[in-house]
């Protein structure tokens, strides 16, 4: 299992409940169906950790893993063929259906396993397979019945049967859990402080529920630090997932991240400044904004004021201060008008590790 995975099904929360309430539900043989929605998750790994699971725990049946890419939609036919012996075959009337023949027929074949049906990502596939197991729930059998598992992916949610428990996946993933993994998974980068947060906020924004969206944005953490939009719509692309097409929510995406992660360092460096110049800015006061208020302190003393003060001499500067009032100026300037910051690779990480 990779790393990002193994993260995924064992550490963020809304992940790591689906396969326990799945391990739990298998445990105690009754019929699951696990929804991944279009959320591309590691559902190989995930078959089998539950799989290894349920083997250590119990060990009173086999995993049957059928791809219905293999087997086609028809599942109680192809039931039929491939695991209801030939003798019997011959007293199957198409009219009963395949659900009760296997129920009253194959229990000796099929009755000791969990069979997993998965690959399906079509609603019109799934409903068939759900309404033949509920059928073969519900049928009559002097024989011990399999267990069925069915997992899911396509868009929207899954509709449930009688005696068959729904497991959905995307409902259960917060913004909080994506944040986390992309945080787990920068543990390993050279990213530090504010940079580390900045990429996380956006990229657990930007991926909703998808797991892999939020591995892409991060391996492309560079790009996006220096072109956030196009780097993101690369590490979409590179993730395999639909094109963004909505480009005015990216843009909203991108700037609610740096308006979270990077005007608390505006403000903390203003009041840097303030504190540092303090007596030349007191001897200023009171002064006049450009909006007409009066700034009676100078905790009060805003960028636009600094700089106004800097332009014209009223306030002696050393260089790097002169440079970063016009830089922490220009950023709150563009922030507070909406505007995404193109560049934050020389702003962040630089404070704190």
């Amino acid at each position: 299992m990779t790393k990002e995975a193994l993260c995924w099904w064992t550490k963020i929360s809304g992940a790591k409940n689906l396969l326990e309430k799945t391990v739990s539900r298998l445990l105690e043989e009754r019929h699951t169906a696990i929804h991944h929605g279009t959320s591309q998750t590691w559902e190989e790994e995930f078959r089998e950790n539950v799989m290894q699971q349920v083997q250590e725990e119990s060990g009173l049946r086999c995993f049957l893993p059928l791809n219905i890419k293999e087997t086609g939609p028809d599942i109680g036919k192809y039931l039929f063929e491939h695991y209801c012996p030939e003798e019997r075959q011959n007293r199957f009337a198409l009219k009963e259906g395949y659900a009760r023949f296997i129920a009253a027929e194959c229990g000796p074949s099929i009755g000791d396993y969990y069979i997993w049906i998965y690959g399906i990502d079509k609603k019109a596939e799934d409903d068939k397979i759900m309404d033949f197991i509920a059928e073969y729930s519900d049928s009559p059998s002097k024989y011990e019945k399999a267990v069925f598992i069915v997992e899911s992916s396509y868009k929207g949610k899954k509709k449930g049967r009688k005696n068959i428990g729904v497991l959905e996946q995307e409902s259960k993933i917060t913004q909080y859990d994506m944040a986390l993994y992309a945080m787990e998974l920068l543990n390993d980068s050279q990213l530090k402080g504010d940079t580390r947060q900045y990429i996380a906020e956006l990229a657990a924004s930007i991926s909703g529920a998808d797991p892999k969206v939020c591995v892409s944005c991060i391996e492309h953490a560079k790009e996006i630090l220096k072109d956030p939009e196009n780097g993101i719509l690369q590490a979409i692309a590179d993730a395999g997932t639909a094109a963004i097409q909505d480009r005015e929510k990216l843009r909203k995406q991108i700037w609610e991240a740096q308006i979270r992660v990077f005007y608390p360092i505006v403000e903390t460096e203003r009041l840097e400044l303030v504190n540092k110049y303090r007596k030349q800015i007191e001897r200023q006061l009171p002064a006049r904004m450009p909006f007409g208020e009066i700034v009676n302190e100078a905790d009060m003393a805003e960028l636009g004021m600094l700089k106004s003060m800097k332009d014209t001499a009223k306030l002696i500067v050393e260089p790097d201060d002169a440079k970063r009032i016009d830089t922490l100026w220009s950023i709150r300037n563009a922030l507070a008008h909406l505007k995404i910051l193109e560049d934050v690779s020389t702003l962040s990480g630089n404070r704190r590790s």
